[in-house]
């Protein structure tokens, strides 16, 4: 696609075309000398063969052919002379004489001139031949290679393609060259395009990539490089450029990019990430061959320490060895394997690792590498660990509560007909003495039924608005006491603490069932603390602890300085009957009633020991917020003898019913039974109005025990109500609901209690109505 000049032919039509032009200008001197014949001397004739010189030299641009019609024209104007008709008139010698010799030169000067010309022509000719034979050797060289070859103008104009790039684009070479930015790609087109001018009008080295588009529609990336030639002058002469396809680099480049965010993704993820080399699984290898951020952080190892050394040389405890050696046969045989491992860490701590080792192999099925992933799971186990034992502790506490409630109807039954029994006249002191002893067997048996009851959180509880400071200082001489004089008691309420609603009986047993603990725990003495503060539970803090409530608590903080738990111990201490005393020293009750009073008042207990670093217990109970702190005041009993009233007791147990008629009964009261609720109501509706009601709150049927109360307060709202059961039901009788209709009486329940309940509600009822008249 070179553009070559109009004079460059070939040589068989270069040689034609000189000699016809030759021999047309010697015709044309030769005429020229011929018309001296015509011409008087005088007039500058000889001007004639000045256009006729400088033809020469512009048609036949031969050296020596100009010379020859140069001189040839000098001789014919002075051979003019001698053929010229005569003088003109008004015209000398010497007119004609200088005439002639001007003539002469003029003619000389031109010929010099067209020579130059010439000259200049063919050296210009010569070295543009020259530059074709170069670039055509350039075009011929720049086919065999595996690059797409272009050049340009000094303006920049495409003025040569290599046949490649038109066989990849699918156009011809002039298509190209005219439209050359049509084939690159829309996005990359005003850049590319700004690029080329911007290198053309300052002519510096052109670099560029951008995408081209091929002949099946596909784009592809090519490096476009263009180098100026200059000129003598310093002008840019000509361009000469390359396009290389670079699809393969600038994958590269893609996939580089990836592997370098991958890799500094892996150095950065909380797992820890091994590679290890795919040889022989024996002691000392497989080799580890990176290890990522995550790895440096929990073994305190740099990354040049770890690299090349063997992963079985994991620090944990003994366990951990048939762990290790079950990875290794699995890795032997080419298998993934998933696993926990315990594994100690640089500062000391043992954390649970959750770690999978995975195979990698290439295309042909060949193991190259092992990738372990290792995720740091203590805190879920932890958690989850928690809530196993949460649940086991749920699951004993329903067990031990359902057994406690059949265990108190039973020993309400035993103690009331004892009761009965004992109150037979002319009874024998043997009978008596029998009797004690099975009223203090069965008292013994309450006690412990009442224990199982707190750990189930089903024991009857009388709540009240209490000031910690004013539970809490004042048993100070009874802790003492608790602790022996070998031990040192430390209490400190913060001001402004919180008021409480708990049963604060309950609060005091529980204080002082950690303080005889402690005791045995310091036989040669120590400290027991009881640090009171306000506490603020979140939500990070409920991660941790699911069974917790976010909210505001008062935090009762019982430490001493005692022989600690192992973990073994500390995971089982609110077991009912598990107790690490001698035989004979202990129930195991004691922490199991603590246990269940702080569950069944709201709260959150929490523990922490060690061997030899004492113990800590931690009681959270809920802010009563909006409450004042309640204080009690002593009531005049009521008599228990009976007045003229009707009591409709309602209960399922048989026994239980039969003695509670008995009761009241022989007190004087009117009693009517019923074994349900439902046979209650069923009465009710047929008209039964009674002056008090005392129910069981679990029964069987459609309705329990509140709901016959809330039926009866609907009636009659001031109708007294009394309950009783085995144990609290949370879901079926909520503490709140059961206070705001009547007082509750716990199983096994004895005459004189039942009497007192039912006068003193009797009694209230009364007045209740006399304020209303």
């Amino acid at each position: 696609m070179m553009h070559r000049p109009d004079s460059v032919t070939t040589p068989r039509r270069a040689q034609i075309w000189t000699c016809g032009w030759a021999w047309g200008l010697l015709a044309a001197v030769l005429l020229v000398a011929f018309t001296e014949r015509f011409t008087e001397l005088g007039f500058a004739h000889g001007l004639l063969y000045t256009p006729l010189v400088y033809l020469s030299g512009l048609l036949v641009r031969r050296p020596a052919f100009q010379w020859l019609i140069t001189v040839l024209c000098v001789l014919l104007i002075w051979v003019g002379i001698s053929l010229s008709p005569g003088m003109a008139a008004g015209f000398s010698w010497p007119h004609v004489l200088a005439n002639r010799v001007l003539t002469s030169v003029l003619v000389l000067v031109v010929g010099f001139f067209a020579l130059h010309s010439i000259r200049a022509h063919q050296l210009h000719t010569r070295r543009y031949i020259s530059d074709l034979n170069r670039l055509r050797h350039f075009e011929a060289q720049a086919e065999s290679l595996p690059v797409h070859v272009w050049s340009a103008d000094g303006q920049g104009r495409i003025v040569h393609v290599g046949q490649r790039m038109a066989a990849l684009t699918g156009h011809s070479v002039q298509y190209i060259a005219d439209h050359w930015l049509e084939i690159v790609h829309p996005e990359d087109r005003e850049q590319v395009a700004r690029a080329w001018q911007r290198a053309v009008a300052r002519g510096t080295a052109y670099h560029m990539e951008f995408r081209l588009r091929r002949a099946d529609g596909r784009y592809e990336w090519h490096l476009n490089e263009a180098t100026p030639v200059f000129n003598e002058r310093g002008e840019v002469e000509r361009w000469f450029g390359s396009s290389t396809d670079i699809s393969h680099v600038q994958m590269l480049r893609h996939n580089t990019e990836q592997l370098r965010l991958l890799r500094s993704a892996v150095a950065r993820v909380n797992d820890i990430i091994l590679i290890l080399e795919g040889g022989p699984i024996t002691e000392d290898s497989p080799r580890i061959v990176f290890a990522n951020e995550a790895h440096e952080k929990l073994s305190g190892l740099r990354n040049d320490q770890v690299v090349g050394r063997s992963p079985w040389e994991t620090r944990g405890p003994p366990g951990q060895s048939e762990k290790l050696a079950a990875i290794r046969r699995a890795m032997q045989q080419g298998e993934s394997v998933r696993t926990q491992l315990l594994v100690y860490v640089h500062d000391g701590r043992e954390l649970t690792l959750d770690v999978d080792v995975v195979p990698v192999r290439d295309k042909a099925g060949v193991l190259t590498h092992w990738v372990v992933v290792a995720r740091d799971v203590t805190e879920q186990t932890q958690i989850y660990h928690q809530l196993q034992n949460a649940q086991r502790l749920e699951a004993v506490g329903r067990l031990t509560g359902g057994i406690a409630h059949d265990f108190n109807n039973l020993l309400t039954v035993v103690l009331g007909n004892a009761d009965l029994l004992g109150s037979v006249p002319d009874l024998g002191a043997e009978a008596r003495d029998m009797i004690a002893v099975i009223q203090s067997a069965a008292e013994r048996g309450s006690a412990l039924t009442q224990r199982l009851l707190a750990f189930a959180r089903r024991q009857a509880l009388s709540p009240q608005i209490i000031d910690v400071e004013r539970l809490v200082s004042p048993m100070a001489p009874i802790l003492r006491s608790s602790l022996t004089d070998r031990n040192r008691l430390n209490i400190q309420v913060a001001a402004d603490t919180w008021p409480l609603r708990v049963d604060p009986g309950q609060l005091e047993s529980a204080l002082l069932n950690l303080a005889l603990n402690a005791a045995d725990a310091m036989p040669d003495g120590g400290c027991f603390s009881i640090d009171v503060s306000n506490e603020k539970l979140d939500a990070d803090y409920v991660l941790a602890h699911p069974e917790v409530s976010p909210g505001d608590y008062v935090c009762l903080t019982v430490t001493d300085t005692g022989s600690g738990m192992p973990p073994e111990v500390e995971d089982r201490i609110f077991e009912p009957f598990f107790t690490t005393k001698p035989q004979g020293k202990g129930s195991g009750l004691g922490l199991s009633m603590v246990f269940g009073f702080i569950k069944q008042s709201g709260g959150h207990i929490s523990v922490d020991s060690a061997p030899g670093k004492g113990t800590c217990f931690r009681l959270y109970l809920p802010r009563a917020a909006g409450e004042s702190p309640q204080h009690t005041v002593a009531t005049e009993a009521a008599p228990i003898s009976g007045v003229a009233a009707l009591v409709l007791v309602v209960e399922d147990d048989t026994s239980i019913r039969m003695l509670s008629v008995r009761y009241l009964r022989s007190a004087g009261y009117d009693v009517l039974e019923a074994a349900s609720a439902d046979e209650a109501l069923v009465r009710i509706e047929n008209g039964l109005v009674p002056d008090l009601l005392f129910t069981d709150i679990i029964m069987p049927g459609r309705h329990s025990g509140l709901a016959l109360a809330q039926a009866c307060r609907r009636r009659w709202p001031c109708l007294p109500v009394l309950f009783t059961s085995g144990y609290a039901e949370a879901d079926d009788a909520p503490d709140t609901a059961l206070e705001s209709i009547g007082p509750l009486l716990s199983k096994p329940f004895r005459r004189e209690a039942l009497l007192e309940q039912v006068a003193n509600l009797l009694r209230a009822g009364e007045r209740s109505r006399r304020s209303d008249q």
